[in-house]
């Protein structure tokens, strides 16, 4: 009976594993078979702290639901359209918004590879108080790597504080 029998040898005859007991060796092939189902699954090892540059994470119109603390107008519901455009595509961003005090006005700056770019939005439906805001502008930027956007809402210009409100969403 051979001492090595159960292990992987090497071609000169040593175990594999530089003489491990065999619970290591098959720890360590589990651990093997994990990493290759994941290869064959996604087909490239997968980087969970930045995607990809050129990967998109969604297509099309993408809707986000909001929810904050802030005092001043409430940000509830941004809608970005097409999500991911290529560059001087159209893009479209809808924000609702709702306070008891005249909103003022609301901006979106996107946070692309190449800088950042800030586009007024207008009041399309509802009331300054409760209402649509939206903007449409061309991509004049890739955002491959960098890809976020700040939504900000003004409310009464009477020195108090608290009386805007900025929502940062990171899209990749």
């Amino acid at each position: 009976m051979s001492k090595n029998k159960g292990t992987f040898l090497s071609s000169e005859g040593e175990s594999a594993f530089g003489g491990k007991s065999p619970k290591w060796e098959a720890l360590t092939m589990a651990a093997a078979v994990v990493i290759v189902i994941f290869l064959a699954i996604y087909g490239e090892p997968f980087d969970f702290a930045r995607d990809k540059p050129g990967r998109t994470i969604a297509q099309g119109r993408q809707t986000y639901f909001v929810f904050s603390k802030e005092k001043g107008p409430k940000v509830t519901e941004v809608v970005i359209d097409p999500f991911d455009p290529r560059r001087g595509e159209r893009q479209t961003m809808s924000v609702k918004v709702n306070y008891p005090e005249p909103v003022r006005s609301v901006a979106v700056t996107m946070k692309l590879d190449g800088g950042d770019y800030t586009y007024p939005l207008t009041l399309v439906s509802g009331t300054d108080r409760d209402g649509t805001w939206e903007g449409s502008w061309r991509a004049e930027d890739t955002h491959d790597v960098i890809y976020k956007a700040a939504v900000v809402a003004e409310g009464p210009d009477d020195g108090e504080r608290g009386r805007t409100t900025t929502i940062w969403l990171t899209l990749r």
